[in-house]
C-alpha cells in the first residue's frame, strides 16, 4: 500500500508531498497538488513534471523551490 510523507518548512508550512509507492516509484508534488517529478525505482531515474531525466538515483527532493 502506498503511502505519502509531507515536507514541512521551518515554520510547519507544507511544502510539498512524496508518495511512496509499493514498487519503489515516487512522485512529488508541491504544496497545491502539482506533479513536480517522479523516481523510477526499477530505472534508478528521477524525472522532472515533463519527463525530462534529472539524475540517477533519487533525487526528487532537488526540485522543490
Amino acid at each position: 500500500m502506498a503511502h505519502a510523507e509531507q515536507i514541512k518548512d521551518y515554520s510547519g508550512t507544507i511544502i510539498a508531498i512524496v508518495e511512496h509507492k509499493d514498487n519503489g516509484d515516487e512522485v512529488i508534488r508541491n504544496f497545491s497538488g502539482k506533479i513536480l517529478g517522479t523516481y523510477d525505482a526499477r530505472a534508478n531515474y528521477a524525472r522532472d513534471f515533463s519527463g525530462k531525466i534529472l539524475s540517477q538515483g533519487n533525487t526528487l527532493t532537488q526540485l522543490i523551490k
